[in-house]
């Protein structure tokens, strides 16, 4: 037997689901349930840890702390010692996700400059505000090369925001150069920028 949840960042919990504990042959037993896991599944809630068939047991989850993007996955256990069988295992899995969806454009930018020149004009790199169920978060920009310079480097993803780019070519030799630019926050990754 599994049980799947789908759980969506800033969204609550996902409602409880039920596992039927009876016995074989319909007769009334002792039973008790635990959970198991990485790190102990404190994610994974009974509603209760010991009865008598026949009922019902309800498994939830509690979403607060995890990390967005992960699947989790336990296990519930439910033991007779009336029987002295091996406990009956319940798998559990918890896919937690964001609808978050955060734009940047252009994908790319070109800068041309000269040797002995001025650095090359700015451009505006635009990040759009997030649509969805999301709704406090912040974004960090980061450029992989000291020679390009971006600001702001991070700001409030439910509003629409413009970033700087700036190449610096003071202490360059004359040549071509790649650089990215990488838009991050605490429950997505967006493509890089290419320079």
């Amino acid at each position: 037997a599994a049980l799947i949840f789908n759980g969506y960042y800033e969204d609550g919990n996902p409602a409880a689901q039920r596992i039927e504990v009876s016995s074989s042959d319909g007769s009334s037993l002792d039973w008790t349930a635990s959970v198991s896991g990485v790190g102990g599944a404190a994610w994974l809630k009974l509603n209760a840890t010991a009865g008598r068939t026949p009922g019902k047991l309800a498994v939830s989850v509690d979403t607060a702390g995890l990390t967005v993007g992960q699947t989790y996955r336990g296990v519930v256990e439910i033991v007779s010692p009336d029987t002295g069988t091996p406990a009956s295992r319940v798998d559990v899995t918890l896919n937690y996700k964001t609808d978050l969806k955060l734009r940047i454009t252009p994908g790319s930018f070109s800068f041309v400059a000269f040797t002995g020149g001025d650095d090359p004009a700015a451009q505006t790199l635009k990040v759009l505000k997030s649509v969805g169920k999301t709704r406090s978060h912040s974004w960090q920009a980061a450029a992989d090369a000291n020679w390009l310079e971006i600001s702001p480097q991070q700001g409030a993803a439910t509003t629409d925001a413009q970033i700087r780019v700036q190449p610096n070519i003071h202490g360059l030799k004359t040549g071509a150069y790649t650089g990215k630019i990488t838009l991050t926050s605490q429950i997505a990754t967006i493509k890089p920028v290419t320079i």
